[in-house]
């Protein structure tokens, strides 16, 4: 189990990045250079999203869900959900993925501080030499 809980969300990231990355490649045609760049920014911010995720479950977690609550709302703004296809893939698999990161939280290692070693009684000591007169 714990290996799934490690995994799936990571592969669930990298499917979103992928697909995400080649809803840009469809504006390659255009005439215009900078739109392919302007397409592949919500790619690249997942592909960060899950870079962060990958180090840091618990914040990655965070970030996911908001991506998914953030394309959610910005869907029923434009328009009030009409395709509820795109948006339950949109949504569903960053949400899905946020709360499995979320759930890897209690067996990180990276935020617990690391146990200093202990300083026996034995201590370095330091000899002077004595000067000669």
């Amino acid at each position: 189990m714990k290996l799934v809980i490690t995994w799936l969300p990571r592969a669930l990231a990298i499917i979103l990045t992928v697909l995400v990355l080649m809803f840009s490649i469809d504006s390659m045609g255009t005439s215009e250079w900078f739109i392919p760049l302007v397409a592949a920014v919500p790619g690249i911010v997942i592909l960060i999203a899950t870079l962060i995720a990958w180090r840091a479950p618990f914040l990655g977690g965070v970030i996911f869900i908001a991506l998914g609550l953030s394309y959610a709302y910005q869907a029923y703004l434009q328009d009030g959900f009409s395709n509820m296809g795109a948006l339950v893939l949109l949504t569903a698999i960053p949400v899905a993925a946020g709360i499995l990161f979320l759930l890897q939280r209690p067996n990180q290692q990276f935020l617990k501080p690391t146990p200093t070693p202990s300083k026996t009684s034995e201590t370095p000591s330091v000899t002077i030499p004595e000067q000669k007169k």
